[in-house]
């Protein structure tokens, strides 16, 4: 019979958010598992059932602002804000079709919670997203059709990159890169041997961490991150990321276009020493914590960047 369609990514929707810069094909997971087994000598098995199903998706974008904006700091609920997946049909001899013939698939129950931000000096950080999907008692926990129209709005014109950092007064030199795990653990609960659960929650606790990379070995010292770490507060400890500008480099620092990240915690070294591409590099790490007034992770998705 032959190929009779292909399609390309189209587009994720998070309630009325549009997510706009994801440049590889989200990962959609039915997560089936099926039992058969053996019995009476039996080499091969008579009988397969479905004995559950835990669908998951995982996403990545590099429009940072639009996506820690619509995911906060634990995430979205599906039943107030459905996940769709859109998926584009190709069109033999152009590009893609024009009518409303596209692929979507539709989420109505569970949770969307943010992963983890990446990225390194001069690239474009990314923002990964996982979504944990339930069952509503009514529609199937993903739902696909064929007859949709790609929506308008999906732009992609975010890009942001590495830029000052200062962890409690340090103001950091050398820095390669930071990575952000929002390390959100969702479970997801079913019963009376449904095949579909029903009920996801995020189970504390939940602990971020902040991994940051350089090549400058004064990091590790007494005057700025001792061996037994040291207590860090918002007011003292930024991470800023960079916005690039359309035809130019950067967004002037005083505009307020930038991303910053404050926290509380406690910073150490990880690494004191590590091969750096030749070059001898450290790992500072961060460990949040709550401090009663501010969020564990609070961002600024419009701040100039602080002289």
């Amino acid at each position: 019979m032959g190929l009779q369609q292909r399609h390309g990514y189209g587009g994720v929707e998070i309630g009325a958010t549009k997510i706009g810069g994801i440049e590889s094909m989200p990962d959609l997971d039915t997560g089936t598992e099926v039992r058969g087994g053996t019995a009476d000598a039996a080499v091969y098995p008579s009988f397969n059932s479905v004995t559950g199903q835990n669908p998951t998706g995982t996403f990545e974008t590099r429009a940072l602002k639009t996506a820690i904006d619509a995911l906060g700091q634990l995430g979205v609920n599906l039943a107030t804000s459905p996940l769709k997946v859109y998926v584009a049909l190709r069109q033999t001899g152009g590009t893609f079709d024009v009518s409303a013939a596209h692929r979507l698939y539709t989420m109505n129950h569970g949770i969307v919670v943010p992963g983890r931000i990446s990225g390194n000096h001069q690239g474009d950080y990314t923002m990964g997203f996982d979504a944990t999907i339930t069952y509503d008692g009514v529609n199937e926990p993903i739902i696909p059709a064929d007859d949709a129209a790609l929506p308008a709005g999906f732009d992609d014109t975010e890009r942001f990159t590495l830029g000052p950092i200062e962890i409690g007064g340090v103001a950091l030199s050398g820095d390669q890169s930071v990575e952000i795990d929002f390390a959100i653990n969702v479970n997801a609960r079913g019963a009376t041997s449904d095949i579909w659960p029903t009920l996801a929650s995020i189970v504390p606790p939940v602990e971020p961490t902040i991994t940051i990379r350089g090549i400058d070995q004064s990091w590790f010292s007494n005057a700025n991150i001792p061996l037994l770490g040291k207590k860090i507060e918002h007011l003292d400890t930024t991470i800023y990321f960079r916005k690039r500008l359309d035809g130019g480099g950067f967004v002037p620092d005083a505009t307020a276009e930038h991303i910053s990240l404050s926290v509380a915690g406690t910073a150490y070294i990880g690494s004191a020493l590590t091969d750096d591409d030749g070059d001898a590099g450290q790992t500072l790490m961060v460990k949040p914590s709550d401090d009663g007034a501010n969020d564990v992770l609070k961002f600024n998705t419009a701040t100039a960047i602080a002289a």
